[in-house]
Protein backbone atom coordinates (compact mmCIF):
# COMPACT_ATOMS: atom_id res chain seq x y z
CA UNK A 1 0.00 0.00 0.00
CA UNK A 2 1.47 3.49 -0.90
CA UNK A 3 2.69 5.51 1.87
CA UNK A 4 -0.17 8.47 1.30
CA UNK A 5 -3.23 5.85 1.12
CA UNK A 6 -1.97 4.20 4.38
CA UNK A 7 -2.45 7.67 6.26
CA UNK A 8 -5.45 8.49 4.56
CA UNK A 9 -6.44 5.01 5.99
CA UNK A 10 -6.08 6.20 9.52
CA UNK A 11 -7.67 9.82 9.50
CA UNK A 12 -10.95 8.50 8.03
CA UNK A 13 -11.18 5.59 10.86
CA UNK A 14 -14.82 4.98 11.41
CA UNK A 15 -15.47 5.52 15.43
CA UNK A 16 -19.05 3.96 16.77
CA UNK A 17 -20.14 7.66 18.14
CA UNK A 18 -23.00 9.59 17.15
CA UNK A 19 -23.43 12.90 16.13
CA UNK A 20 -26.47 15.08 16.60
CA UNK A 21 -26.79 17.83 14.64
CA UNK A 22 -28.31 21.12 15.82
CA UNK A 23 -31.80 20.92 14.53
CA UNK A 24 -32.15 17.69 16.36
CA UNK A 25 -31.06 18.99 20.19
CA UNK A 26 -34.23 20.27 20.89
CA UNK A 27 -36.31 17.09 20.90
CA UNK A 28 -32.95 15.24 22.37
CA UNK A 29 -32.87 17.67 25.63
CA UNK A 30 -36.00 19.38 25.79
CA UNK A 31 -33.96 23.10 25.43
CA UNK A 32 -34.38 25.53 22.70
CA UNK A 33 -31.45 25.91 20.53
CA UNK A 34 -31.04 29.41 21.58
CA UNK A 35 -30.75 27.99 25.54
CA UNK A 36 -28.05 25.63 24.20
CA UNK A 37 -26.06 27.93 22.31
CA UNK A 38 -25.82 30.27 25.61
CA UNK A 39 -25.40 27.12 27.68
CA UNK A 40 -22.60 26.56 25.25
CA UNK A 41 -20.66 29.47 25.67
CA UNK A 42 -21.18 29.85 29.48
CA UNK A 43 -19.34 26.55 29.44
CA UNK A 44 -22.09 25.05 30.55
CA UNK A 45 -23.16 22.64 27.48
CA UNK A 46 -20.88 20.28 25.54
CA UNK A 47 -18.86 22.06 22.84
CA UNK A 48 -19.63 21.34 19.15
CA UNK A 49 -17.42 19.92 16.79
CA UNK A 50 -17.25 20.99 13.07
CA UNK A 51 -18.07 18.48 10.59
CA UNK A 52 -17.54 20.97 7.99
CA UNK A 53 -17.52 24.38 6.72
CA UNK A 54 -21.01 24.62 7.11
CA UNK A 55 -21.80 22.15 9.61
CA UNK A 56 -21.63 21.35 13.06
CA UNK A 57 -22.74 18.79 15.46
CA UNK A 58 -22.51 17.12 19.01
CA UNK A 59 -21.39 14.18 20.00
CA UNK A 60 -24.41 12.24 21.60
CA UNK A 61 -22.70 10.34 24.68
CA UNK A 62 -21.97 14.04 25.35
CA UNK A 63 -24.95 15.40 25.70
CA UNK A 64 -26.53 12.64 27.51
CA UNK A 65 -23.80 13.12 30.00
CA UNK A 66 -25.20 16.78 30.49
CA UNK A 67 -28.65 15.36 30.46
CA UNK A 68 -27.62 12.75 33.07
CA UNK A 69 -25.74 15.68 34.84
CA UNK A 70 -29.01 17.68 35.08
CA UNK A 71 -30.94 15.44 36.31
CA UNK A 72 -28.85 14.13 39.08
CA UNK A 73 -28.37 17.77 40.42
CA UNK A 74 -32.49 18.33 40.33
CA UNK A 75 -32.52 21.30 37.23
Amino acid sequence: MPRNQHNLSKMFTCSTEVIIRPRSLPAETGVSISTIRRLELAGNFPKRIKLSAGAVGYLKSEVQDWLDNRQRLGV
